[in-house]
């Protein structure tokens, strides 16, 4: 009976060693789930605040978006309204003469005004010159940069330089004086943007601006005369 009950003591305890074996790895299994388990929790905190964070930026983007359209049709609405209180009769050429030069103006319903001074005799050193005066500013045009131009008649478009003592200048004059001295349409344009549409009558247009036809550039101009 000695030599039977010492093997079944070891046997159980064996058993015993495995069962703390057991024990001890499936605290490990445990031990490792919840880890996963946390980080899982972590990384889909930090998705849901990345995505939040977009959508928040894509929110604040629409907003600046809806403020600058705001603006514009704000600009619009002020254009709109706009009148200028001194302007004369609408789509009337008027004509006046002094210190040398002959002046052709006409003006829309909102007093947008296309001015056009001819040098007829105020000296050799002075030039010809288009202004268009636009919501209280005035506008003209240098040799190198042309904010101000003016399509004719839905056909053909024209802008003077500031001066017209040179080849290219010249003929730029000439094709806007011409063109203007017979047409019953003329839309300007300010930086490409149409700021005003002239509608003279054809009786207009022939009582007093057809003469800035005979209106000569500067280049070719007899110096004599002066």
């Amino acid at each position: 009976m000695k030599y039977v009950s010492i093997p079944l003591m070891c046997g159980l305890l064996v058993l015993a060693g495995c069962s703390d074996n057991n024990a001890d790895s499936q605290s490990d299994d445990a031990e490792t789930t919840t880890d996963v388990q946390v980080v899982g929790e972590e990384t889909t905190e930090n998705d849901a605040v990345e995505a939040l964070e977009s959508e928040e930026e894509q929110l604040a983007e629409a907003e600046e978006v809806e403020a600058v359209e705001d603006d514009w049709m704000d600009e619009d609405e002020l254009e709109d309204d706009y009148v200028n209180p001194n302007a004369g009769i609408p789509n009337v050429w008027r004509s006046e003469f002094g210190q040398g030069y002959s002046v052709y103006s006409i003006n829309d319903a909102k007093g947008t005004n296309l001015s056009i001074s001819c040098n007829d005799a105020a000296g050799q050193e002075y030039d010809h010159a288009v202004y268009l005066d636009y919501r209280g500013e005035t506008y003209s045009n240098t040799n190198s940069e042309y904010p101000v131009s003016l399509l004719v008649d839905d056909a053909i478009e024209v802008a003077a330089p500031e001066s017209t003592d040179w080849r290219n200048g010249a003929n730029a004059w000439n094709e806007l004086a011409e063109n203007v001295a017979q047409a019953t349409k003329i839309d300007a344009y300010l930086h490409n943007k149409k700021v005003a549409t002239f509608t003279p009558s054809p009786a207009n247009v022939a009582k007093v601006v057809s003469e800035l036809a005979s209106c000569q550039e500067m280049l070719y101009q007899d110096q004599d005369n002066w």
